[in-house]
């Protein structure tokens, strides 16, 4: 008698969230292998732009002759998976904020949405349809560029030229040790620090640097536009676009929480935050 062939179950440990993620990363760093690994031969991508590609193949020819998408930071993503009918079958649905590097010619951020089908084939996901878009918002009547840009950009663009006022020249790089290295930061690219165990991540206008110090010894180095806003975080003051509850959220997206015990401080060291947005 013969047995049925029947489809394999995914396994509890493969998470799909987890692949989707890697996946955009990979993908605004120029490196689409996992992306492509992941790809049914027929999968339709829908781009957040004009772009439309219908199957893995067409994918990689537009890739292998143009850059598709510049070179972007990726931070803040939130995704959050949707069963269906199917045990393997998925949606995976979030968004995430990207800005680009200091190798890009144009300044811009954006905040994309992403949803992702995917198919348990037997050994991995692989997703069937991808559709990108941009959250777009359009400036104010009070808001003026010379071209059509997002509200994000716009934000964006104003914080890192108010940092870049205020902060450049004052004093200088910043020299942070690092093991047996030294790391020079310009304070006017820095976004925020981070904790990490014995290190510290220095979230930077054109990416992210970990250095082998504590927080601590960086705060000391910092000028006073920075503060600490709990064990975890050091912000620059001049990225910080609105402190809503118990959070503070930055010019590109990024959003950090505040103790609830330091909110009342917080706020009060960050009360000149208007007439600075100002300047």
């Amino acid at each position: 008698m013969t047995t049925p062939a029947t489809h394999n179950k995914a396994p509890a440990n493969n998470d799909p969230v987890a692949l989707v993620i890697t996946m955009i990363r990979e993908a605004f760093d120029r490196n689409f292998d996992t992306l492509f690994a992941h790809m049914t031969d027929d999968c339709l991508f829908i781009g957040a732009g004009v772009n439309t590609f219908r199957g893995r193949e067409d994918l990689e020819k537009r890739i292998g002759k143009e850059p598709i998408i510049p070179r972007y930071t990726v931070r803040d993503e939130r995704f959050e998976l949707i069963p269906t009918d199917s045990e393997n079958d998925v949606v995976v649905a979030g968004s995430y904020a990207i800005f680009s590097d200091g190798n890009t010619k144009a300044i811009s951020s954006e905040i994309q949405r992403v949803t992702m089908n995917l198919r348990w084939d037997g050994d991995r996901w692989r997703a069937y349809l991808v559709h990108v878009s941009n959250r777009w918002a359009p400036l104010g009547e009070d808001q003026n560029f010379p071209i059509r840009v997002s509200e994000q950009t716009y934000r964006y663009v104003q914080a890192i030229l108010r940092a870049s006022k205020q902060l450049s020249g004052s004093q200088g790089r910043i020299a942070i040790a690092s093991g047996p290295s030294t790391i020079y930061v310009n304070p006017e690219d820095l976004l925020y620090a981070e904790a990490n165990g014995k290190e510290s991540i220095l979230h930077l206008t054109n990416g992210t640097t970990t250095v082998r110090q504590l927080l601590g010894s960086i705060e000391e180095s910092l000028p006073r536009e920075f503060a600490r806003i709990s064990r975890k975080h050091i912000v620059n003051v001049l990225y910080v676009s609105k402190v809503e509850g118990n959070t503070i959220l930055l010019a590109d997206e990024t959003l950090l929480p505040i103790p609830k015990r330091k909110v009342v401080e917080v706020r009060r060291a960050l009360g000149s935050l208007p007439q600075r947005r100002e300047e």
